[in-house]
């Protein structure tokens, strides 16, 4: 049986999908909040996230969730910017500009095969 704690409201809550970290009434309140930052958006697409923020109620760091997660497309509006985790330029979504990932994705790989030789030469 797969039971689980709700990572907003901590109820034990049936989880028949492994990946789903919301109870049902969380991910309904989620869903609401998300509708209501897109109608927003739609009717101002220059609003800044502080906008956006005092206009819906939803807290500035479930916005930026959704937006990190894809949910919210910020090309369409002008006035929603992010920036990189780790250089600090503005980007539209994500958490990383595609130079940073790049250079991340560069750095696992090598780790990765460092770690592979490492591992081959342990073995001999």
């Amino acid at each position: 049986m797969n039971v689980k704690n709700c990572a907003s409201c901590h109820t034990l809550f049936f989880n028949p999908i492994r990946s789903q970290i919301l109870c049902p009434q969380c991910k309904e309140d989620e869903e609401i909040n998300l509708g209501k930052v897109h109608t927003f958006l739609n009717n101002h697409q220059d609003a800044s996230l502080l906008d956006v923020v005092m206009e819906t109620g939803i807290s500035e760091s479930q916005i930026r969730r959704y937006i990190e997660e894809g949910r919210i497309d910020t090309t369409s509006f002008t006035g929603l910017e992010l920036n990189c985790q780790i250089c600090g330029l503005p980007i539209k979504t994500g958490n990383r500009c595609s130079r940073c990932s790049d250079e991340l994705k560069k750095e696992f790989q090598i780790a990765y095969l460092n770690l592979s030789r490492k591992d081959s030469n342990n073995k001999l």
